[in-house]
């Protein structure tokens, strides 16, 4: 692990606790863990992990490995009343992402064409991250 990944994961926790207070990212034998994540039952009987929680643990772990990720606009619609990832945490968790090094431009653009944010995702042929939208792209 590099020192990067180091300060990503202490960032990236400040912003998990928001939503899945209970999941600490670690890191073991230089592997980044989920510590407490179960499978996918996190908090044993009271809370399991949905979709949308599932896909922020691994933005986050994407981001913290430097790779592609999606940008704060899907955090914030993520936020908003009608998802609620966070409930009430959803202002707290957004104004984390922002004061952290999560908005990198150059790894949150459309992997196809460079140009837009990308709020789609792409896996294709060993390319994977974000894109424009599907059809929609500038390419």
């Amino acid at each position: 692990m590099k020192p990067a990944q180091i300060a990503r994961s202490i960032e990236a926790n400040k912003i998990i606790h928001t939503f899945a207070p209970y999941l600490t990212f670690v890191w073991h034998r230089n592997r980044l863990l989920a510590k407490h994540s179960g499978a996918l039952s996190i908090n044993y009987h009271k809370l399991g992990m949905g979709g949308t929680m599932a896909l922020a643990v691994g933005q986050l772990a994407r981001w913290i490995h430097g790779q592609t990720r999606l940008p704060l606009g899907v955090w914030a619609y993520w936020a908003d009343k009608n998802v609620n990832l966070a409930r009430t945490n959803g202002l707290k968790m957004i104004q984390y992402l922002k004061d952290s090094s999560y908005n990198d431009g150059k790894y949150t653009k459309c992997v196809l064409c460079g140009i837009k944010e990308g709020y789609d995702w792409w896996c294709l042929d060993g390319l994977i991250g974000p894109c424009c939208s599907y059809g929609r792209c500038q390419k």
